[in-house]
């Protein structure tokens, strides 16, 4: 015996689905934010700031994630990248940059 197709049972399946899905990431806490903001200023990398605050306790960040903040949110703190580069855009508003 086949199971019937119900269209509201398969739209209630794909937002379901779709609930855990396109999270905006980032540092949503103010405590991190201020803490990575403070070390940046010391020219720490975005790996050393990702590791220190997991050590600490403070919370869980990964440094792709302070560089993706920095280029989005905080782009006065581009020039403390200890490894300051191009930023190259492409068509479609994202970054990339250039090595």
């Amino acid at each position: 015996m086949q199971a019937q197709y119900s269209s509201n049972k398969a739209q209630e399946k794909a937002q379901n689905r779709q609930k855990g899905k396109h999270k905006k990431f980032v540092l949503k806490s103010y405590v991190i934010q201020e803490e990575v903001e403070r070390l940046m200023m010391k020219r720490w990398s975005p790996e050393l700031i990702s590791g220190r605050i997991r050590k600490e306790g403070i919370g869980q960040i990964s440094a792709e994630s302070i560089y993706k903040w920095i280029f989005k949110e905080k782009r006065y703190l581009i020039p403390y990248l200890r490894r300051y580069k191009k930023i190259v855009y492409k068509k479609r508003g994202s970054y990339k940059t250039k090595r």
